[in-house]
């Protein structure tokens, strides 16, 4: 029975309780840092204050236990740093990463306005410049030469058939797009519209333009690309024990 003076409700909260934590072989905790990679690309959601453990209020805290016995084969180290290397020198270089970093400027500012216009004469401004820089991108990318890459489309049918089918007909990065693959957003109107800038997007509209490219997808394929050539040339290899193989 509620007591008198409490207004009678069926909502009576929730409660989230966690009760087990996932520690790696090493023996460090998961919690709030993840499995921190060897490369690390730019990324809208990395600036996010919103996603993750740590953007909880009570997080659980990072912490390690004694290691499991396990064998280091570690068989990257030697190459990390000339694949960072050559991973920096193509995001420098990449247009769709150029505009990734527009992208991630743009969401940090939003992120960081605690306000949002009203006035609706402001509203369609913002939504035409987004609508403005999405098909100037737009353009810039349907101009681009085809790239020199040569794309084979396997599927688990063809795994395990000998030699590699026929190239795709269209290999640029463009044109080869899946507009149903999924990929983390990277041009401004994905981000404004997940800030509810351009809720009123004219989704029929979209179906004939170009969709922005995977690039992280992209740049991890070339990362690699890169590390099996290194191997192919064998710069350095390693055994189970970590030690140079001759």
């Amino acid at each position: 029975m509620t007591p008198p003076g409490i207004p009678q409700t069926n909502d009576y909260g929730a409660v989230k309780l966690t009760i087990k934590k996932f520690y790696r072989a090493s023996g460090e905790s998961t919690q709030k840092k993840g499995v921190i990679p060897d490369i690390i690309l730019p990324s809208i959601a990395s600036e996010s204050k919103d996603i993750g453990e740590s953007a909880l209020e009570n997080p659980m805290p990072w912490d390690t236990i004694p290691s499991a016995k396990y064998d280091k084969l570690n068989m990257v180290e030697p190459y990390v740093q000339e694949l960072r290397k050559q991973s920096a020198q193509r995001i420098a270089s990449e247009k769709d990463f150029a505009y990734l970093r527009e992208d991630i400027e743009l969401f940090k500012k939003q992120q960081n306005d605690k306000t949002i216009s009203l006035n609706e004469t402001r509203r369609l401004e913002e939504k035409d410049e987004i609508e403005s820089r999405d098909k100037a991108r737009e353009k810039e990318r349907r101009a681009r030469k085809a790239s020199n890459e040569i794309v084979h489309e396997l599927t688990l049918k063809q795994v395990d058939l000998p030699g590699l089918p026929a190239p795709a007909q269209k290999t640029n990065s463009v044109s080869r797009l899946d507009i149903n693959s999924p990929s983390v957003p990277t041009n401004a109107a994905a981000v404004a519209a997940a800030a509810g800038v351009d809720e009123d997007r004219d989704f029929d509209a979209d179906e004939d333009k170009v969709p922005p490219p995977d690039v992280t997808l992209t740049e991890a394929e070339h990362i690699l690309v890169d590390y099996l050539s290194a191997l192919k040339q064998g710069v350095l290899t390693v055994n189970h024990q970590n030690k140079p193989i001759e």
